[in-house]
Protein backbone atom coordinates (compact mmCIF):
# COMPACT_ATOMS: atom_id res chain seq x y z
CA UNK A 1 0.00 0.00 0.00
CA UNK A 2 1.53 3.32 -1.02
CA UNK A 3 0.84 6.78 0.35
CA UNK A 4 1.25 8.78 -2.82
CA UNK A 5 -2.38 9.85 -2.51
CA UNK A 6 -3.88 11.53 0.55
CA UNK A 7 -5.02 9.13 3.21
CA UNK A 8 -8.02 10.29 5.28
CA UNK A 9 -6.66 8.68 8.44
CA UNK A 10 -3.40 10.62 8.32
CA UNK A 11 -5.28 13.86 7.63
CA UNK A 12 -7.40 13.15 10.69
CA UNK A 13 -4.36 12.52 12.89
CA UNK A 14 -2.64 15.66 11.64
CA UNK A 15 -5.79 17.64 12.42
CA UNK A 16 -5.97 16.17 15.91
CA UNK A 17 -2.31 17.06 16.47
CA UNK A 18 -2.64 20.74 15.54
CA UNK A 19 -5.93 21.19 17.42
CA UNK A 20 -4.33 19.67 20.53
CA UNK A 21 -1.41 22.09 20.35
CA UNK A 22 -3.71 25.09 19.84
CA UNK A 23 -5.89 24.11 22.81
CA UNK A 24 -2.79 23.68 24.97
CA UNK A 25 -1.71 27.26 24.20
CA UNK A 26 -5.20 28.69 24.53
CA UNK A 27 -5.51 31.04 27.55
CA UNK A 28 -7.43 29.61 30.50
CA UNK A 29 -8.57 30.86 33.91
CA UNK A 30 -7.90 28.80 37.01
CA UNK A 31 -11.67 28.49 37.41
CA UNK A 32 -12.08 26.80 34.00
CA UNK A 33 -11.43 23.34 35.41
CA UNK A 34 -13.06 21.41 32.58
CA UNK A 35 -11.14 23.31 29.90
CA UNK A 36 -7.88 22.93 31.83
CA UNK A 37 -8.49 19.20 32.20
CA UNK A 38 -9.28 18.75 28.51
CA UNK A 39 -6.21 20.68 27.35
CA UNK A 40 -3.77 19.39 29.98
CA UNK A 41 -2.31 16.87 27.54
CA UNK A 42 -2.37 19.13 24.48
CA UNK A 43 1.43 19.09 24.37
CA UNK A 44 1.40 15.50 23.13
CA UNK A 45 0.11 16.82 19.80
CA UNK A 46 3.75 17.66 19.03
CA UNK A 47 4.74 14.03 19.62
CA UNK A 48 2.01 12.96 17.19
CA UNK A 49 3.52 15.36 14.63
CA UNK A 50 6.93 13.76 15.23
CA UNK A 51 5.61 10.24 14.60
CA UNK A 52 3.82 11.38 11.44
CA UNK A 53 6.98 13.09 10.16
CA UNK A 54 9.17 10.08 10.84
CA UNK A 55 6.69 7.79 9.11
CA UNK A 56 6.19 9.94 6.01
CA UNK A 57 9.78 11.15 5.53
CA UNK A 58 11.25 7.76 6.37
CA UNK A 59 8.94 6.08 3.88
CA UNK A 60 9.89 8.54 1.11
CA UNK A 61 13.60 7.96 1.72
CA UNK A 62 13.35 4.17 1.87
CA UNK A 63 11.25 3.98 -1.29
CA UNK A 64 13.76 6.16 -3.15
CA UNK A 65 16.57 3.82 -2.11
CA UNK A 66 14.62 0.83 -3.42
CA UNK A 67 13.75 2.61 -6.69
CA UNK A 68 17.17 4.16 -7.43
CA UNK A 69 19.64 2.21 -5.34
CA UNK A 70 20.58 5.27 -3.28
CA UNK A 71 19.17 8.35 -1.59
CA UNK A 72 19.87 11.67 -3.31
CA UNK A 73 20.84 13.66 -0.22
CA UNK A 74 20.93 17.07 -1.90
CA UNK A 75 17.51 16.50 -3.43
CA UNK A 76 16.23 15.39 -0.03
CA UNK A 77 17.38 18.66 1.52
CA UNK A 78 15.89 20.69 -1.30
CA UNK A 79 12.50 18.99 -0.89
CA UNK A 80 12.37 19.38 2.87
CA UNK A 81 13.74 22.89 3.10
CA UNK A 82 11.45 24.27 0.39
CA UNK A 83 8.62 22.72 2.39
CA UNK A 84 9.54 24.10 5.81
CA UNK A 85 11.98 27.01 5.72
CA UNK A 86 10.23 29.81 3.76
CA UNK A 87 7.17 29.95 6.03
CA UNK A 88 9.30 29.58 9.14
CA UNK A 89 11.61 32.45 8.26
CA UNK A 90 8.71 34.73 7.35
CA UNK A 91 7.08 34.15 10.74
CA UNK A 92 10.44 34.48 12.49
CA UNK A 93 11.03 37.89 10.88
CA UNK A 94 7.52 39.04 11.81
CA UNK A 95 8.13 37.86 15.39
CA UNK A 96 11.48 39.66 15.64
CA UNK A 97 9.98 42.88 14.27
CA UNK A 98 7.05 42.65 16.69
CA UNK A 99 9.33 42.15 19.71
CA UNK A 100 11.67 44.93 18.55
CA UNK A 101 8.78 47.40 18.25
CA UNK A 102 7.70 46.41 21.77
CA UNK A 103 11.14 47.31 23.10
CA UNK A 104 11.99 43.71 23.99
CA UNK A 105 15.42 42.22 23.48
CA UNK A 106 16.02 40.21 20.30
CA UNK A 107 19.77 39.80 20.87
CA UNK A 108 19.42 36.01 20.68
CA UNK A 109 17.40 36.14 17.49
CA UNK A 110 20.35 34.88 15.46
CA UNK A 111 20.01 31.47 17.10
CA UNK A 112 16.56 31.06 15.58
CA UNK A 113 17.95 31.40 12.05
CA UNK A 114 20.12 28.31 12.68
CA UNK A 115 17.60 26.34 14.77
CA UNK A 116 19.71 26.53 17.92
CA UNK A 117 17.03 27.89 20.26
CA UNK A 118 16.09 24.50 21.69
CA UNK A 119 19.60 24.07 23.11
CA UNK A 120 18.31 26.20 25.99
CA UNK A 121 15.04 27.84 27.03
CA UNK A 122 13.75 29.87 24.05
CA UNK A 123 13.19 33.51 25.00
CA UNK A 124 10.35 33.96 22.47
CA UNK A 125 8.63 32.01 19.69
CA UNK A 126 8.85 29.19 22.20
CA UNK A 127 6.85 26.62 20.23
CA UNK A 128 9.57 26.72 17.54
CA UNK A 129 11.56 24.25 19.65
CA UNK A 130 9.77 21.38 17.90
CA UNK A 131 10.74 22.78 14.49
CA UNK A 132 14.36 22.62 15.65
CA UNK A 133 13.94 18.93 16.43
CA UNK A 134 12.48 18.26 12.99
CA UNK A 135 15.12 20.30 11.13
CA UNK A 136 17.91 18.53 13.02
CA UNK A 137 16.30 15.25 12.04
CA UNK A 138 16.13 16.30 8.37
CA UNK A 139 19.79 17.29 8.53
CA UNK A 140 21.22 13.98 9.78
CA UNK A 141 18.64 11.41 8.66
CA UNK A 142 19.67 11.11 4.98
CA UNK A 143 23.33 10.63 5.91
CA UNK A 144 22.52 7.93 8.46
CA UNK A 145 20.22 6.09 6.06
CA UNK A 146 22.74 6.33 3.20
CA UNK A 147 25.49 4.99 5.45
CA UNK A 148 23.33 2.10 6.60
CA UNK A 149 22.45 1.30 2.99
CA UNK A 150 26.14 1.12 1.99
CA UNK A 151 26.92 -1.35 4.78
CA UNK A 152 26.25 -4.72 3.15
CA UNK A 153 26.77 -6.92 6.19
CA UNK A 154 23.11 -6.95 7.29
CA UNK A 155 19.71 -6.41 5.73
CA UNK A 156 18.64 -2.77 5.70
CA UNK A 157 15.54 -3.45 7.79
CA UNK A 158 17.68 -5.02 10.51
CA UNK A 159 20.16 -2.16 10.35
CA UNK A 160 17.36 0.39 10.75
CA UNK A 161 16.00 -1.60 13.70
CA UNK A 162 19.42 -1.64 15.37
CA UNK A 163 19.84 2.09 14.75
CA UNK A 164 16.43 2.90 16.23
CA UNK A 165 17.10 0.65 19.22
CA UNK A 166 20.51 2.21 19.85
CA UNK A 167 19.12 5.74 19.73
CA UNK A 168 16.29 4.82 22.07
CA UNK A 169 18.80 3.38 24.54
CA UNK A 170 20.92 6.53 24.27
CA UNK A 171 17.84 8.68 24.99
CA UNK A 172 16.80 6.63 28.01
CA UNK A 173 20.31 6.81 29.46
CA UNK A 174 20.52 10.57 28.94
CA UNK A 175 17.13 11.20 30.50
CA UNK A 176 17.98 8.92 33.44
CA UNK A 177 21.24 10.80 34.04
CA UNK A 178 19.49 14.17 33.94
CA UNK A 179 16.77 12.92 36.27
CA UNK A 180 19.30 11.58 38.78
CA UNK A 181 21.26 14.84 38.67
CA UNK A 182 18.35 17.31 38.93
CA UNK A 183 15.68 15.20 40.67
CA UNK A 184 12.86 17.20 39.11
CA UNK A 185 10.32 15.40 41.30
CA UNK A 186 11.91 16.63 44.54
CA UNK A 187 12.59 20.14 43.29
CA UNK A 188 8.95 20.34 42.19
CA UNK A 189 7.83 20.31 45.82
CA UNK A 190 9.57 23.51 46.93
CA UNK A 191 10.76 25.15 43.72
CA UNK A 192 8.15 24.41 41.08
CA UNK A 193 9.23 27.10 38.61
CA UNK A 194 12.90 26.14 38.83
CA UNK A 195 12.07 22.44 38.48
CA UNK A 196 9.88 23.09 35.45
CA UNK A 197 12.47 25.28 33.71
CA UNK A 198 15.22 22.69 34.27
CA UNK A 199 12.92 19.93 33.00
CA UNK A 200 12.16 21.91 29.84
CA UNK A 201 15.82 22.82 29.35
CA UNK A 202 17.25 19.32 29.76
CA UNK A 203 14.42 16.90 28.86
CA UNK A 204 11.58 18.43 26.87
CA UNK A 205 13.20 20.86 24.42
CA UNK A 206 16.55 19.29 23.35
CA UNK A 207 16.62 17.22 20.20
CA UNK A 208 18.78 14.50 21.75
CA UNK A 209 16.22 13.77 24.48
CA UNK A 210 12.98 14.13 22.50
CA UNK A 211 13.24 12.20 19.22
CA UNK A 212 11.15 9.21 20.30
CA UNK A 213 8.31 10.04 17.91
CA UNK A 214 10.61 10.42 14.93
CA UNK A 215 12.30 7.09 15.71
CA UNK A 216 8.96 5.29 16.05
CA UNK A 217 7.78 6.77 12.75
CA UNK A 218 10.97 5.77 10.92
CA UNK A 219 10.78 2.26 12.36
CA UNK A 220 7.18 1.80 11.17
CA UNK A 221 8.03 3.13 7.70
CA UNK A 222 10.92 0.63 7.47
CA UNK A 223 8.47 -2.21 8.12
CA UNK A 224 6.10 -0.78 5.51
CA UNK A 225 8.77 -0.56 2.81
CA UNK A 226 11.12 -3.45 3.55
CA UNK A 227 8.76 -6.00 5.10
CA UNK A 228 5.56 -5.74 3.00
CA UNK A 229 4.19 -9.11 4.15
CA UNK A 230 4.50 -8.15 7.80
CA UNK A 231 3.06 -4.72 6.97
CA UNK A 232 0.00 -6.31 5.36
CA UNK A 233 -0.51 -8.46 8.45
CA UNK A 234 -0.30 -5.35 10.64
CA UNK A 235 -2.86 -3.51 8.50
CA UNK A 236 -5.21 -6.47 8.72
CA UNK A 237 -5.10 -6.08 12.50
CA UNK A 238 -5.94 -2.38 12.34
CA UNK A 239 -8.84 -2.61 14.79
CA UNK A 240 -6.64 -4.38 17.33
CA UNK A 241 -3.99 -1.66 17.01
CA UNK A 242 -6.66 1.00 17.55
CA UNK A 243 -7.70 -0.58 20.84
CA UNK A 244 -4.08 -1.14 21.84
CA UNK A 245 -3.18 2.44 20.98
CA UNK A 246 -5.98 3.89 23.10
CA UNK A 247 -5.10 1.65 26.07
CA UNK A 248 -1.41 2.54 25.86
CA UNK A 249 -2.22 6.25 25.40
CA UNK A 250 -4.40 6.22 28.53
CA UNK A 251 -1.64 4.46 30.46
CA UNK A 252 0.97 6.87 29.12
CA UNK A 253 -1.21 9.86 30.01
CA UNK A 254 -1.59 8.57 33.55
CA UNK A 255 2.19 8.13 33.85
CA UNK A 256 2.87 11.56 32.35
CA UNK A 257 0.21 13.45 34.33
CA UNK A 258 3.07 14.75 36.42
CA UNK A 259 5.87 14.61 33.82
CA UNK A 260 8.72 15.15 36.27
CA UNK A 261 8.53 11.75 37.98
CA UNK A 262 11.17 9.15 37.12
CA UNK A 263 9.05 6.87 34.93
CA UNK A 264 7.56 9.74 32.93
CA UNK A 265 10.92 11.52 32.52
CA UNK A 266 12.75 8.46 31.22
CA UNK A 267 10.06 6.56 29.31
CA UNK A 268 7.07 8.90 28.95
CA UNK A 269 7.84 10.17 25.44
CA UNK A 270 8.53 6.60 24.31
CA UNK A 271 5.20 5.22 25.54
CA UNK A 272 3.25 8.14 24.06
CA UNK A 273 5.04 7.86 20.71
CA UNK A 274 4.53 4.10 20.60
CA UNK A 275 0.79 4.57 21.12
CA UNK A 276 0.75 7.07 18.25
CA UNK A 277 2.75 4.65 16.10
CA UNK A 278 0.05 2.04 16.63
CA UNK A 279 -2.54 4.69 15.79
CA UNK A 280 -0.79 5.40 12.47
CA UNK A 281 -1.06 1.72 11.53
CA UNK A 282 -4.78 2.03 12.23
CA UNK A 283 -5.01 5.27 10.24
CA UNK A 284 -3.57 3.75 7.04
CA UNK A 285 -5.50 0.48 7.33
CA UNK A 286 -8.48 0.02 5.04
CA UNK A 287 -9.94 -2.31 7.67
CA UNK A 288 -10.78 0.52 10.08
CA UNK A 289 -13.18 3.45 10.12
CA UNK A 290 -10.27 5.78 10.92
CA UNK A 291 -8.44 4.71 7.79
CA UNK A 292 -11.41 5.05 5.45
CA UNK A 293 -13.50 7.94 6.77
CA UNK A 294 -13.07 11.59 5.88
CA UNK A 295 -14.30 13.81 8.70
CA UNK A 296 -15.55 17.34 7.96
CA UNK A 297 -12.75 19.89 7.54
CA UNK A 298 -9.92 17.44 8.34
CA UNK A 299 -8.42 17.66 4.86
CA UNK A 300 -8.33 21.47 4.95
CA UNK A 301 -7.03 21.59 8.53
CA UNK A 302 -4.37 19.03 7.58
CA UNK A 303 -3.28 21.13 4.60
CA UNK A 304 -3.06 24.22 6.80
CA UNK A 305 -1.54 22.46 9.82
CA UNK A 306 2.03 23.71 9.33
CA UNK A 307 0.89 27.30 8.78
CA UNK A 308 -1.47 26.95 11.74
CA UNK A 309 1.37 25.74 13.94
CA UNK A 310 3.48 28.74 12.99
CA UNK A 311 0.75 31.37 13.34
CA UNK A 312 -1.71 30.13 15.97
CA UNK A 313 -0.09 32.14 18.77
CA UNK A 314 -0.61 35.31 16.70
CA UNK A 315 -4.27 34.47 16.24
CA UNK A 316 -4.81 33.81 19.94
CA UNK A 317 -2.87 36.93 20.95
CA UNK A 318 -4.88 39.13 18.57
CA UNK A 319 -8.15 37.69 19.90
CA UNK A 320 -7.05 38.16 23.51
CA UNK A 321 -6.08 41.79 22.82
CA UNK A 322 -9.52 42.52 21.33
CA UNK A 323 -11.28 40.85 24.26
CA UNK A 324 -9.26 42.94 26.72
CA UNK A 325 -10.01 46.11 24.75
CA UNK A 326 -13.74 45.52 25.16
CA UNK A 327 -13.30 44.45 28.82
CA UNK A 328 -14.91 41.13 28.04
CA UNK A 329 -14.21 37.98 30.03
CA UNK A 330 -11.91 35.35 28.56
CA UNK A 331 -14.57 32.81 29.52
CA UNK A 332 -17.05 34.42 27.12
CA UNK A 333 -17.74 33.02 23.65
CA UNK A 334 -15.95 36.03 22.16
CA UNK A 335 -12.41 34.75 22.82
CA UNK A 336 -12.72 31.28 21.24
CA UNK A 337 -14.65 32.72 18.31
CA UNK A 338 -12.09 35.42 17.59
CA UNK A 339 -9.22 32.98 18.19
CA UNK A 340 -10.61 30.54 15.64
CA UNK A 341 -11.14 33.37 13.18
CA UNK A 342 -7.65 34.77 13.72
CA UNK A 343 -5.90 31.42 13.48
CA UNK A 344 -7.83 30.51 10.35
CA UNK A 345 -7.13 33.87 8.71
CA UNK A 346 -3.41 34.05 9.55
CA UNK A 347 -2.72 30.44 8.60
CA UNK A 348 -4.65 30.77 5.34
CA UNK A 349 -2.72 33.92 4.38
CA UNK A 350 0.62 32.28 5.15
CA UNK A 351 -0.40 29.16 3.25
CA UNK A 352 -1.47 30.90 0.03
CA UNK A 353 1.24 33.59 0.00
CA UNK A 354 4.31 31.58 1.08
CA UNK A 355 3.81 27.87 1.71
CA UNK A 356 1.83 26.96 -1.40
CA UNK A 357 3.99 28.94 -3.90
CA UNK A 358 7.13 27.23 -2.63
CA UNK A 359 5.44 23.83 -2.83
CA UNK A 360 4.59 24.60 -6.45
CA UNK A 361 8.22 25.59 -7.03
CA UNK A 362 9.33 22.29 -5.54
CA UNK A 363 7.02 20.43 -7.90
CA UNK A 364 8.17 22.42 -10.93
CA UNK A 365 11.76 21.57 -10.08
CA UNK A 366 10.68 17.90 -10.03
CA UNK A 367 11.88 17.53 -6.45
CA UNK A 368 8.81 15.74 -5.16
CA UNK A 369 8.90 11.97 -5.04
Amino acid sequence: MTIKHRLPGLDTLRSIAIISVILYHYPKNEDQLYLRAITHYGWIGVDLFFVLSGFLIGGQAFREIIAHGKLDTIRFYQRRFLRTLPSYYIILLITLIFFWTQGRSISEGWKYFFFLQNFELPKFFTHSWSLCVEEHFYLVFPWIVSTLHRLKTLKISLKVSLMVGFLFLAEWIQRAIFFKHYRFDLAEVDHIHLAWSEYLRHIFYPTWTHIDGLLIGVGISAIQVYRPKIWTQLLNQGRMFLVGSLILLLLSSWIAYSPMNALATIFGFTFISLSFGMLIITAVSEKTWLGTTYFPLTKKISELSYSMYLTHVFGIHAAYTIVQFFNASITSILLPSLSALGIGLFSFLLHITVEKPFLRLRDRLKLKI
